[in-house]
């Protein structure tokens, strides 16, 4: 998935209850209210986080791979955003709905 030959190209691994995707610089996220989205740096630190209609919002902070400061984030409406300035975001987007059906 962080392979340069896949720069450009969104891989998505998803399970009905959960999808999982990297960021590279924005990405739009759809589910429900209360949803969970949790970010992770997957090399070193990425810089210049943003997020749109996350009850915790992020406003141009770094991320880094052994910090927990972007986990367990909750969707306040149908769609969320996150974009980045630089470096590979993992995205964990877990639906209400599949944990409740678990």
């Amino acid at each position: 998935m962080t392979q340069p030959l896949l720069t450009g190209v969104k891989v998505t691994i998803e399970d009905g209850a959960e999808e999982i995707f990297i960021i590279r610089d924005s990405a739009e996220i759809s589910g429900q209210p209360g949803d969970v989205v949790s970010l992770i740096a997957m090399k070193g630190e990425v810089i210049g986080v943003e997020t749109r209609d996350l009850k915790y919002p992020l406003r141009h902070e770094t991320l880094y791979q052994e910090k927990s400061r972007g986990i367990s984030n909750v969707m306040l409406g149908d769609q969320a955003g996150v974009s980045i300035e630089s470096g590979l975001l993992l995205c964990v987007h877990t639906r209400k709905s599949g944990v409740e059906e678990r």
